[in-house]
């Protein structure tokens, strides 16, 4: 077992265990949860009707709902859009956050939640930006429209609309483990585009806090599914994440943002979660990996520093998710008041 996975009890799949439960079995399993839901309320939402234009036919199924809706939020280039594209992905995530607070219950239909996952990981930079207040524009989110930053296009969304769009897919744990390895790749960027000339410290360790804010809200994510479902839950995040590891990391001095995602992801391979904690302090791990490739000593005080500042906040943005989402099921609550 390596240091950074101390926190990751090292096993081997038993028979009994999720080696064989496979991907087909874990989908039904996690699609069993929520028959409920359906997608009649979303259809009469107008804004989504908008998105869907010519597409749109009032008693369309799920799957075809949430086909049409990825092919409208998407373009021919992963991570690319149009101003278009940008509107409908806008749409869609306030419509999700609408959904889930009208109906109390933070997840939405099965059958939806694969393709917005798609879409909300091919905004993983927006997701990023919106999540840590980082896109350039000072004007408050609310009310504001996508625009041309250069050659990219920006999408704002408020954080907790955005909060609950991703929960409402995370109940798919495969969901999850793929908005959560996005957003790790785009820590990984951030986090290599910090000069190597002088060590590391709080000060210049905007990146990695940056990555603990995000990191955070996806614990508080994690910390929202029902406790019976959990365990099993956080096992398939655990084998996703696994299994979609590259067989190798590029060295730091040739990829950096690349040896970072992919060290981290292949420290999930052959472990399943903590029997507490889960990811709590993923960003612990991510900063480990990013010192050892600057050839940092990661007992060395500001490298110390960093990450008990960084600890710090991803435990905020865990408790600030986690509470969104309990005031979404129960918003007549005291403390939600």
């Amino acid at each position: 077992m390596n240091r950074r996975s101390a926190r990751r009890r090292l096993v081997v799949w038993s028979a009994i265990g999720m080696g064989v439960l496979g991907s087909a079995a874990l989908g039904y399993l996690f699609a069993s949860q929520d028959r409920a839901a359906d997608c009649g309320h979303l259809l009469k939402n107008g804004s989504l009707q908008r998105v869907l234009g010519n597409e749109y036919v009032s008693d369309m199924s799920c799957a075809e709902l949430g086909s049409v809706l990825r092919a409208a939020t998407t373009g021919a280039t992963p991570g690319r859009h149009t101003l278009g594209e940008a509107r409908n992905m806008q749409a869609v995530v306030l419509a999700l956050s609408e959904e889930t607070q009208r109906r109390r219950n933070p997840a939405v239909a099965v059958e939806l939640r694969e393709p917005l996952a798609d879409a909300l990981v091919d905004y993983a930079a927006d997701i990023h930006a919106n999540l840590t207040g980082s896109d350039g524009d000072p004007q408050p989110q609310r009310h504001r429209r996508p625009w041309k930053d250069g050659e990219t296009v920006r999408m704002p969304v408020e954080e907790d609309d955005l909060i609950r769009a991703l929960r409402a897919v995370s109940q798919d744990p495969q969901a999850y483990a793929r908005l959560r390895t996005a957003q790790t790749e785009k820590c990984a960027d951030g986090l290599a585009s910090v000069p190597t000339a002088r060590s590391l410290s709080v000060e210049d360790g905007g990146p990695a806090l940056d990555c603990a804010v995000v990191l955070g809200h996806f614990d508080g994510i994690a910390d929202d599914i029902p406790e019976g479902e959990r365990a099993t839950w956080q096992a398939a995040v655990f084998q996703h994440i696994a299994d979609t590891a590259p067989e190798s990391a590029p060295s730091y001095g040739r990829d950096p943002a690349g040896h970072i995602a992919g060290a981290w992801q292949r420290d999930f391979v052959g472990v399943e979660p903590p029997s507490s904690g889960f990811l709590g302090e993923d960003a612990l791990a991510v900063i480990d990996i990013w010192a050892e490739g600057r050839e940092e000593d990661s007992t060395d005080s500001g490298v110390k520093a960093l990450k008990r500042e960084s600890l710090t906040v991803e435990a905020d943005g865990a408790e600030a998710a986690a509470r969104l989402l309990a005031c979404t099921r129960e918003p007549d609550a005291a403390e939600c008041g």
